[in-house]
């Protein structure tokens, strides 16, 4: 069973996805890469996000970022990314293409 604040979060990954998709709508090829490059660099923490109709809330992800060290100083004050994909393996494609730790 999920609590409230995973199911409140998912809810968030909802809203964040389905406003990225309507960002990337109409985009070509590279326009879509710096979309993508710009959700890197503007989140703290930056989510893959794609449909998976098993799930909750019918979506699962995967996290390509996260800056534990700002979470720490700034409690509450981290912008969330989303970065729309198709499955797991392009997320994972994603955060090595843009996300060198």
């Amino acid at each position: 069973m999920m609590d409230e604040e995973e199911d409140r979060r998912l809810e968030q990954l909802v809203r964040l996805y389905r406003a990225a998709r309507e960002q990337m709508d109409g985009l070509d090829d590279v326009a879509r890469e710096q979309f993508i490059e710009d959700q890197f660099e503007q989140g703290n923490i930056v989510y893959g996000v794609w449909l998976d109709a098993t799930k909750p809330h019918g979506i699962d992800y995967e996290v390509l970022k996260s800056s534990e060290r700002l979470e720490s100083l700034r409690p509450g004050l981290n912008w969330e990314t989303v970065i729309p994909c198709e499955t797991r393996d392009q997320a994972i494609h994603f955060r090595s293409m843009f996300f060198s730790a």
